[in-house]
């Protein structure tokens, strides 16, 4: 049972387990055999039934009568048991006595010569006469799977060769002490194990990190450097350890693949031999670490996605993989477009596994990034509703890169971002927000900013709580979400009300904070969202000032290009309109100067912006005559045949429209 079931409440405990009708009415001999069938597929699966569900959907899940996938470990036999046993209505489910001979009927014929048996649930190998099983991984079905415990202290040790029946254990103690051959073997094995939540995190538990980070600073063949470095990007993809910072001094210890090996590797692409899977693996990590370049001049692409058709789960996946990581370059996503990857990876999002359907996301999340065609490619196939989807999936790679790909298509047109609210986004993107790892809150509030430029978009995003949900990602996340949070509020920040719920939720003073300390975006994010709570109501310039905001917008004024500098000075302006007092902190020598040379060197709207602050700081041109006169701003505007009006006539139209 994992760690956080832990802290259910008596009444959900087994929940996971229970019959449906056990939600409205007592148990009976037919719940006992539902609950029997749930059994049995954990004990394939090493985890609970819905393991990635919490309560709620475990409850809505067992309401419309769905049941936990077949997990690939399990005979078609016993799977044939199962799906007799948790038939929706009790009275077609199998007898119990029935599921109790049957299953004695399998372990019979399950026995093999030399005592050697098999797990009558999962098919895993036992060794040692016993039934009993632990979780690892089957490198062949890309699926976690049992191997045998041993029980008796009085039988002789078996030594077994690494192979998909090898424990975490076991392959983790390999990495520090074994053979090159072993260690080879064993990373790939790890790095099978690293897209299922449960074994990863049983790797993490068994100090696996620690023997990766060595095996990328002191691997003794490339392929063990940049296999390890896979590995720990996902344990950093999808739980935050190594942080990004360490990972990427790990990147930048191991060398680019020379150009034999490239070459080498496109050859046994070409060739598809037997080693097919482990020449993907190897080529979808290099890929990772710093080769997309190289291996894409050796000609990977049209091999990798001829694989993308091989019918083969686990091959199918590392292929994707390998795709994803070569599309972060611009030629190379040319190429995997121009190979006639689209339809197929779309048909692996809507008809593959779970698995694959996220790794399918994945590579056509990088193929949208910053293409109109491809994005319109990817929706107008009907992509949308099958991302959306995704977002409910029980493991965590479906969800990161569903919300990953609807970050990059969103962002590409809006109409893009009111299919995806269309097909029930807003709702889950909220939940990623509030329950989901880290880089998913991070992408969750990145998609909410997309869609929340469409009015009634934004009307939905506030009425469904989200704003205090990123105020408190903007106060306390890491800077990544922090970035994000800011991002989303400066779109939903243009709706008064909500600027209204996010300076009663606390925003304004980390607003001001990343201004004056964050990084570039965070500080551009930041001032957009500032300047449309300044431009909404005077009590939010007063909050401003308050927490000492004044002064990094005159920073922002000096130092930013003249875009931002634009957005500075409306700011400044509409604090300026809050009260005598405040225009008095803002007005200076200084400040004219600079507003003076946004007047003379902006665009349209740039000069537009600096004379509505200029207006207003000098209050209408009643104050500071001597400073404006020694600036000579009627001469500046007339060289550059904006206007033959008074100096500030040209901002009769803005000022009126903030009346």
């Amino acid at each position: 049972m994992r760690a956080n079931s832990k802290t259910r409440t008596c009444s959900s405990a087994h929940l996971r387990w229970r019959a449906p009708e056990c939600l409205t009415r007592r148990p009976t001999f037919a719940s006992d055999v539902y609950s029997l069938a749930m059994c049995m597929i954990e004990a394939s699966a090493g985890e609970p039934p819905f393991a990635f569900l919490d309560d709620d959907d475990v409850r809505e899940t067992l309401k419309s009568g769905v049941v936990p996938e077949k997990p690939q470990e399990m005979s078609d036999q016993v799977w044939e048991l199962v799906v007799s046993m948790t038939h929706a209505d009790p009275s077609k489910r199998v007898e119990l006595t029935l599921v109790i001979d049957t299953l004695k009927t399998l372990a019979t014929e399950d026995l093999g010569d030399g005592g050697v048996t098999r797990c009558i649930v999962c098919t895993a190998l036992v060794l040692d006469y016993s039934r009993s099983v632990e979780t690892s991984w089957d490198f062949k079905t890309n699926r976690p799977r049992a191997v045998g415990r041993r029980h008796t202290s009085h039988l002789p040790s078996v030594v077994v060769e690494l192979d998909a029946t090898s424990s975490i254990v076991d392959l983790v103690a390999v990495l520090r002490s074994g053979s090159i051959d072993e260690q080879e073997s064993a990373v790939l094995l790890l790095l099978q194990a690293c897209i299922c939540d449960h074994t990863r995190q049983q790797m993490q538990q068994e100090n696996g990190l620690s023997a990766l980070e060595d095996l990328v600073k002191t691997g003794r063949t490339h392929l063990l450097q940049v296999c390890a470095l896979g590995c720990l990007c996902w344990s950093c993809e999808l739980d935050s350890t190594p942080p990004d910072a360490e990972f990427e001094a790990l990147q930048e210890t191991i060398g680019a693949p020379t150009e034999s090996e490239c070459a080498s590797l496109a050859q046994m692409l070409r060739n598809n031999d037997h080693d097919t899977l482990r020449t993907v693996m190897y080529c979808a990590c290099a890929a990772g670490a710093n080769g997309r370049r190289q291996l894409f001049n050796a000609g990977v692409v049209p091999p990798l996605v001829t694989l993308l058709g091989s019918g083969n789960e686990a091959l199918t996946i590392w292929t994707m993989d390998a795709l994803g990581s070569l599309a972060c370059d611009g030629e190379a996503r040319s190429a995997i477009v121009a190979e006639g990857a689209i339809p197929v990876l779309v048909e692996l999002l809507k008809n593959g596994s779970e698995t694959q359907r996220g790794f399918a996301a994945c590579v056509l999340g990088q193929l949208s990034a910053d293409s109109a065609f491809n994005s319109a490619t990817v929706v107008e196939s009907g992509a949308i509703p099958f991302l959306v989807g995704l977002l409910r999936a029980q493991a965590t790679i479906p969800k990161n890169f569903a919300v990953f790909a609807l970050d990059g298509i969103a962002a590409v047109r809006d109409e893009y971002g009111v299919a995806i609210a269309r097909n029930g986004g807003i709702p889950r993107l909220i939940r990623l927000l509030r329950t989901g790892t880290s880089r998913q809150k991070k992408l969750a509030a990145c998609v909410l900013g997309w869609l929340a430029n469409q009015d009634e978009n934004r009307l939905e995003i506030a009425r469904r709580g989200a704003i205090a949900d990123l105020v408190t990602l903007l106060r306390s996340g890491t800077q990544n979400q922090r970035e994000s949070a800011a991002f989303a509020l400066s779109f939903l920040a243009m709706d008064r009300a909500s600027g209204a719920e996010m300076t009663n939720s606390g925003a304004i003073a980390p607003l001001v904070a990343l201004l004056r300390d964050g990084t570039q975006e965070q500080k551009e994010h930041a001032v957009c969202t500032l300047g449309s709570l300044a431009d909404s109501h005077q009590d939010h310039c007063r909050k401003i000032v308050d927490a000492r905001g004044i002064g990094p917008l005159l920073s922002f004024l000096r130092t930013r290009n003249m875009e931002q500098k634009g957005l500075a000075a409306q700011t400044l302006g509409c604090i300026a309109t809050s009260s005598e007092e405040h225009r008095r902190e803002i007005i200076s020598g200084e400040v004219i100067e600079l507003l003076v040379d946004l007047i003379r060197c902006g665009s349209q709207e740039e000069r537009d912006k600096g004379m509505f602050a200029l207006c207003y700081v000098t209050n209408h041109g009643r104050a500071d005559t001597r400073a404006l006169a020694s600036k000579t701003i009627i001469s500046r505007r007339t060289s550059r045949n904006i206007s033959s009006s008074p100096p500030l006539g040209g901002l009769r139209v803005l000022m009126s429209a903030r009346k």
